[in-house]
């Protein structure tokens, strides 16, 4: 059962791969490289004078001042259908263009702008597109540090990629007489352009507009447009983001030309008054002249609510020749719907220009927000009320594309946070496309938007020679404008948007007066909204929230109580690289004991796998170090060997949900329910929303047996407001308990139409499990028949009902067990204390502190064998040691009467000072043909001890090799918690059931786990590579310890789901199974008695 089949049957449809994630011909690799990829090997002279793109003071040459995300539409009809791409004033540029790539500027076609140069010659390339990804250069990944020399601002001479691209365009009769505009979406790192071979500008930031007016440079008909792109500029000392290095036109390239009387910007402050009721409004319209545009106007600002018009204001402006005008309004609006993340109300908003004659010139649509933010008793409120950040990070990425990224499948993904309880989103490390923001505003996050700075490479040395002045470049004069430049790119384009709440100045830069001097004019800028920052202690003078990296449980206690009066919101926590989530639903249990810590953000949202093929054509996702992608190392220290550290995503390169994205989804729920009595008879619902009331969805009850459903146990509608708990009598129908049999109430909360955005009707949004104290006494197993023992010189034979058991006396093992149906054994059951190491097991050197177990899994020595009857039971007891006599371990096997084997193992004796046992129990290799698995216990997906509260007790069943899920990088998966019971079984049902005396953790994969593990010698293995072997290997476990995943460079599982060595022992039956058997049923009899 893989798990993207399991997402029906667990109500969460709206998780499936949106369409545009398709998978594309894999980047091919120029056969120049064969001998290995070109590296910048040598710094530049530092003599020499900076070139124009190793200028700090130089981001920009001619370009328009940044401004909103608007357009500026022919007449009304067209502004209220919003299409930018339908209107006579809108060309888009995307498409083909000619292309070159050079190695480095020596080698680029310096003329190629020119209009004699032919490029008739040169390839094809697609804009939006990135470089990397159609056959150039190769993508670089850096977690720290920079793909070249570190020598700011100089870039190196032997390797610095510049690409050249030409195209052409008619330009529409209808034009003549306006002003036209170029403007460029997001390219990077560093553009030149040229129009009709005439120099235009310069701009730098990848990730932020860059506006050229272009009028003068046009002529009538055919016009072309010539682009020069410098992979490495001094920009990219600012954009030292742990993602994919790469260059090109990341977002869309359009013309528009505007009329004489133009909205250029405008900014719109909606709050609210009067104990939030009212809405006000602070509207400033800046109209600027297009082509002979001098003259008097009149701007209306119009309001509406679904068509209806509530309310509306015209003021007059005059433009002179090259001067604008500005019209600005206020309002109050009684009774308004506010807008929050739970309830995303918007207004829609028309700015009207006319002439003296009344003629609509320009109308421009947009929306807004009614919505207050502020900071009060150290919490952050909207509209007067404390929000929990239910948040995660979000790169812009895609498998074919890398960093080209639709607005189609940003909705998808949105839908697919919804789906997940997601309410808030980071813009990490740099502002999304615009059209983002238009769907956070309609579906309704809350957006942290940030700033494109990161420094990394220079923060670190700075913090590291202690010296932060002398190397980090929010400190050096010569970098200021150039942040302050991003900076106001950012405000300026987004500030009209209700979804963001907050500003970031950037990510992991360190301090300096640049990031004190973005925070004054952030703030001057826009009173409305805090800004924060997290990479220069904890509380600078240039962040309003404490908004820390990656804590563990007892850090989050210590922050409440260190800032009582600040909101501690975490901005980077529970780093979900590989198998990890664990602790999660502990570090929310911290965050609720406590007012000010408000929640935090995911690390991340999307594994930034590639698409890649091999030479067969089978599909991997590659990462860091891979033979295409390149990963650059900054030194000896093995983390920086992880090349999948690019991959840290709740959902997987190919838009599947990893298991511990639906750890999140329950710890994210936003009800909760909970036993208000200890018999159980009362339920108490908890309303984790900050806003609406639980009366708009309904909470159902299930009965299950054994994890099956058999009754419902009430469907109501309760009113509970916004933070608040109301008990409820459970309503259990009449039933007599079968005995040995286990009943769970499961309760959900389940969406109507309207809930909640994005949300359809039917969905569960939240779920808890209350398992009731209704118990009758299981029946003891019924005799089966005598059993026997015959020793046949080194071998023990064990006959019972329905099975034959052979021991080897010389080394212990059991090595046959034949059922009914067949032989249970093609490896014999072994003590088992490894598991393959998940990538937050080598962030804290698992793989070397622990290696002792793993010795101990491989080789043991026979101390002891004996096989003696008890009464009518046979009972055989093995004593071994195991690695270099690490500890003692004791396996029992007792054969009674009823067909069952109860097999109890133990350790203990061991070496002073042993580490922690990453597991402890046994496993064993059944035959292939024992291929599919049912169990009670969690699921469907995987669980672990400390991430286990999203998968629900019941009975589940699948193929044996649909257990094993592909992480990007193989390591430790398919485990299961809480088992009652598993049994392995071919397709007719004859197989092994395994049953606990405890609930125990175990697994069944059609593979050895030992494969999985890590080798350090052969770092990047792929988990789409792993492929089912011809056996099934079974772990059955007393524990396994957890996960972890405060970090993955350091932070152990929490203390409480470690094993600590010390004496466990733990009982289980064997049953063979025959076609026809009902492993619940067996399991429900009771344990034979000693």
């Amino acid at each position: 059962m893989r798990y993207h089949l399991m997402l029906s049957a667990m109500s969460i449809g709206a998780l499936s791969a949106p369409a545009a994630l398709a998978q594309q011909a894999v980047n091919p690799i120029p056969p120049s490289w064969k001998d290995g990829p070109p590296v910048a090997k040598a710094l530049p002279h530092p003599g020499r004078p900076y070139r124009e793109w190793e200028d700090p003071k130089v981001f920009e040459v001619n370009r328009e001042a940044p401004r909103a995300a608007l357009f500026n539409f022919e007449s009304i009809a067209a502004a209220q259908r919003n299409q930018s791409s339908q209107s006579s004033l809108h060309q888009s540029l995307d498409g083909s263009w000619k292309f070159h790539w050079a190695r480095n500027p020596s080698e680029r076609p310096a003329d190629f702008w020119k209009p004699g140069f032919d490029v008739s010659g040169w390839r094809d390339i697609k804009v939006p597109g990135i470089i990397e990804a159609q056959g150039y250069d190769r993508p670089y990944y850096v977690n720290e540090g920079y793909p070249f020399p570190m020598n700011q601002p100089l870039m190196p001479d032997d390797y610095a990629p510049v690409g050249s691209y030409r195209r052409s365009f008619d330009l529409s009769p209808e034009w003549q007489g306006k002003d036209i505009y170029l403007r460029f979406n997001g390219v990077g790192s560093a553009i030149y352009v040229w129009v009709n071979g005439k120099k235009v500008g310069y701009s730098e930031s990848t990730k932020n507009p860059a506006e050229f007016k272009i009028t003068d440079y046009l002529k009538p008909g055919s016009n072309s447009i010539s682009v020069e792109l410098y992979r490495f500029a001094d920009g990219s000392y600012l954009e030292d983001q742990d993602m994919w290095r790469v260059s090109g036109f990341e977002r869309a390239v359009e013309l528009f030309a505007v009329p004489k009387a133009w909205v250029r910007d405008y900014f719109a402050k909606a709050g609210l008054a009067n104990e939030y009721r009212d809405g006000t409004l602070d509207l400033t319209v800046d109209v600027a002249p297009g082509m002979a545009g001098q003259g008097s106007y009149s701007v209306e600002a119009v309001l509406s609510e679904d068509g209806r018009r509530v309310w509306s204001e015209q003021k007059p402006v005059t433009l002179g020749a090259d001067t604008s005008g500005t019209a600005s309004f206020t309002a109050s609006l009684p009774g308004v719907k506010s807008w929050t993340a739970e309830t995303p109300n918007l207004y829609d908003l028309m700015l009207i220009v006319r002439n003296g004659s009344g003629e609509v010139v320009s109308a421009v649509p947009g929306h807004v927000g009614f919505r207050d933010i502020a900071i009060r008793g150290g919490q952050l409120l909207v509209n007067g009320r404390p929000i929990t950040v239910r948040g995660v990070n979000l790169h812009e990425h895609d498998p074919d594309t890398i960093k080209v990224v639709s607005e189609e499948e940003l909705e998808a993904r949105i839908r697919q946070m919804k789906a997940m309880n997601i309410n808030a989103i980071r813009t990490s490390h740099y502002p999304q496309r615009s059209a983002f923001y238009d769907l956070t505003d309609k579906y309704g996050m809350y957006v942290v938007d940030e700033n494109n700075i990161e420094s990394h490479g220079y923060m670190s040395v700075g913090y590291q020679a202690k010296d932060p002045a002398k190397w980090m470049l929010g400190y050096k004069p010569e970098w200021q404008a150039a942040h302050m430049a991003r900076m106001q790119a950012l405000v300026e384009r987004d500030k009209n948007h209700p979804s963001v709440i907050a500003w970031s100045l950037g990510n992991e830069a360190g301090g300096g007066p640049a990031f004190q001097a973005m925070y004054d004019w952030a703030k001057k800028r826009d009173q409305t909204r805090p800004v924060q920052y997290q990479a220069a202690g904890l509380k600078p003078p240039f962040t309003d929230m404490v908004v820390p990296f990656y804590p563990n449980q007892a850090m989050i206690a210590d922050w409440a109580k260190e800032f009582p009066d600040t909101p501690v919101i975490m901005t980077e926590y529970a780093h979900m690289m590989g198998n990890s989530g664990g602790d999660i639903a502990d570090l929310w249990d911290e965050i609720r004991a406590h007012p000010n810590t408000q929640g935090g953000f995911i690390w991340d949202w999307i594994d930034q796998g590639l698409n890649y093929h091999h030479p067969d054509g089978s599909l991997f996702w590659a990462y860091g170090g891979d033979p295409g992608p390149l990963m650059l190392v900054q030194g000896s220290d093995p983390q920086s060997l992880r090349g999948n550290f690019v991959a840290n995503g709740m959902i997987g390169t190919d838009a599947r949900p990893n298991p511990h994205a639906f750890e999140v989804r329950h710890t994210y729920q936003p009800a909760h329910f909970a036993a208000a009595d200890d018999a159980t008879k009362r339920i108490r619902v908890t309303n984790r929303f900050d806003f609406i009331d639980l009366d708009r969805f309904d909470i159902t009850c299930t009965l299950l047996e054994d994890g099956i459903e058999q009754a419902s146990c009430g469907r109501q509608n309760l009113a509970v407001p916004a933070h608040g708990s109301r008990d409820f009598e459970l309503a259990l129908p009449n039933f007599t308990p079968r005995p040995g049999a286990e009943y769970i109430a499961r309760l959900a909360l389940v969406s109507r139409a309207d809930s909640l955005p994005m949300v359809p009707a039917g969905e569960t949004v939240a779920t808890d499990e209350i398992i009731l104290p209704v118990k009758a006494t299981a029946a003891p197993a019924a005799r089966g028949g005598a059993v026997t023992l015959r020793q046949d010189e080194s071998q023990w034979e064990i006959t019972g009902p329905g099975y034959v058991a052979r021991f080897d006396a010389t080394n212990g093992q059991l090595i046959s067990l034949r059922g009914k149906g067949g032989e249970l054994i093609e490896a014999a059951p072994r003590p088992n204390f490894w598991r393959p190491v998940t990538d937050n097991d080598i962030g804290w050197g698992a793989q070397d502190k622990l290696s002792v177990w793993k010795e101990a899994s491989l080789n043991r020595a026979l101390s002891g064998f004996t096989a003696t009857r008890q009464g009518d039971a046979v009972t055989v007891d093995v004593l071994q040691t195991v690695g270099d006599n690490v500890a003692w371990v004791r396996t029992r096997y007792r054969f009674v009467p009823s067909g069952n084997i109860v097999v109890t193992e133990t350790i203990e004796d061991g070496r002073e000072n042993l580490p922690v046992l990453p597991r402890f129990g046994w496993s064993m290799r059944l035959p292939r043909s024992y291929d599919q698995l049912h169990w009670y216990g969690r699921g469907p997906w995987e669980s672990y001890a400390d991430r286990k509260r999203g998968a629900m007790l019941g009975r589940y069943e699948g193929a044996v090799a649909d257990q094993y899920y592909p992480y990007i990088r193989p390591q430790e998966t398919g485990n299961k918690e809480d088992l009652r019971w598993m049994a392995i079984t071919d397709a007719d049902g004859n197989g092994l059931l395994i049953d606990g005396m405890r609930p125990f953790s175990g697994a069944a994969l059609a593979l050895d786990p030992m494969e999985l593990d890590y080798d350090p010698l052969k770092p990047n293995r792929h988990g789409l590579d792993v492929k089912p072997e011809d056996f099934t290997t079974l772990t059955v476990d007393y524990a396994q310890m957890g996960v972890g995943g405060d970090n993955s460079w350091g932070a152990k599982p929490m203390d409480k789901y470690m094993l600590p060595f010390k004496r466990y022992s733990f009982t289980v039956r064997l049953r063979p199974l025959v076609a026809g058997d009902d492993p619940a049923a067996i399991a429900r009899t009771a344990f034979p008695a000693e």
